[in-house]
C-alpha cells in the first residue's frame, strides 16, 4: 500500500479502534502480519479509492469484530 495508519507485525495482536478511520487514495487503515489476531471496530471506518484498505490480516485464525459504522 501506498500508507498505513497502523501496522502490527506478530502473532496474538489485538486492535482496539475506538474512533473514525478515513482511508482514502491506495492506502491501509489497520494491517496485521502474524497469526491469531484480533481486531474489534467500535468506530466509523470510511474506505474510498483504488486499492484502499480498511483493515488487513496475513495470518491464520484472525477474529474481527466490526461493531462501528
Amino acid at each position: 500500500p501506498d500508507s498505513i495508519g497502523i501496522q502490527i507485525d506478530g502473532d496474538k495482536a489485538v486492535v482496539n479502534n475506538d474512533g473514525d478511520s478515513a482511508i482514502s487514495n491506495g492506502g491501509t487503515g489497520t494491517q496485521v502480519n502474524g497469526d491469531e489476531a484480533t481486531v474489534n471496530n467500535n468506530g466509523k471506518t470510511t474506505v474510498d479509492g483504488k486499492d484502499s484498505t480498511g483493515t488487513e490480516i496475513n495470518g491464520d485464525k484472525a477474529i474481527v469484530n466490526n461493531d462501528g459504522d
